[in-house]
């Protein structure tokens, strides 16, 4: 008899456990299907920014690219074309130098 109620305390005992991990696992799941979510929401963020900065950044070197070869365009214009000049402006554009803003 003893026994008998022994293994019911046991069972009662480990369902109880069961039901409370039960419990954990939900709210954990619950917790980490939320954090997956503001992941993602970061990365979507994290992602348009950058494509917003490239697309900023390729419109700025276009633009300076093409001021660039305006003033490239204006020294081979004049009478006498000013060559040494215009190659200059190249080979700094070559040389990796920057354009000027």
């Amino acid at each position: 008899m003893a026994l008998a109620e022994t293994r019911g305390e046991v069972i009662v005992d480990l369902r109880s456990r069961l039901a409370a991990l039960e419990l954990q696992h939900r709210d954990t799941t619950r917790a980490f299907e939320t954090r997956v979510r503001e992941l993602e929401t970061a990365l979507q963020t994290t992602e348009e920014e950058a494509r917003d900065q490239a697309y900023r950044i390729q419109r700025f070197y276009a633009a300076a690219l093409a001021d660039m070869f305006g003033g490239v365009q204006a020294d081979l214009e004049q009478d006498p074309p000013n060559v040494p000049s215009a190659l200059e402006r190249v080979r700094q554009l070559l040389d990796g130098e920057r354009p000027a803003a």
